[in-house]
């Protein structure tokens, strides 16, 4: 079963949302670093325990960083993949499979939420 089982709805008609718990800064390149709280229960028990980090960060590349920042909960998935598609042609095929596997990785981890209509 995959994450968007659950939702109704045409896969390519779905809105990601950032999570705005996630921070983000940017490089002198262009890409991001998204800096990701751990703040659960089983993550400060980690921490007390392992000295695990309270935060963990995930650096993007220019096409990582570019979808990140689509994620804003107005666009769907086809509109950020025809962006996508004219920003890097040769380098993101095939788009829609690259940008499908990104959104479930992002989703899975909580970096980002989908919807089927503008929130």
């Amino acid at each position: 079963m995959t994450i968007f089982n659950k939702l109704k709805g045409n896969l390519l008609e779905m809105i990601p949302k950032r999570n705005e718990k996630v921070k983000w800064t940017k490089s002198k390149e262009g890409n991001l670093t998204l800096i990701i709280n751990r703040q659960s229960w089983i993550d400060r028990l980690f921490q007390k325990l392992f000295k695990t980090p309270k935060q963990t960060t995930l650096d993007l590349d220019k096409i990582g960083s570019f979808v990140w920042l689509q994620c804003d909960g107005k666009q769907n998935i086809r509109q950020i993949a025809k962006k996508l598609e004219r920003k890097f042609p040769k380098e993101a095929a095939p788009i829609y499979e690259r940008l499908i596997t990104f959104i479930r990785l992002l989703k899975k981890n909580g970096l980002i939420s989908i919807h089927t209509k503008t929130k």
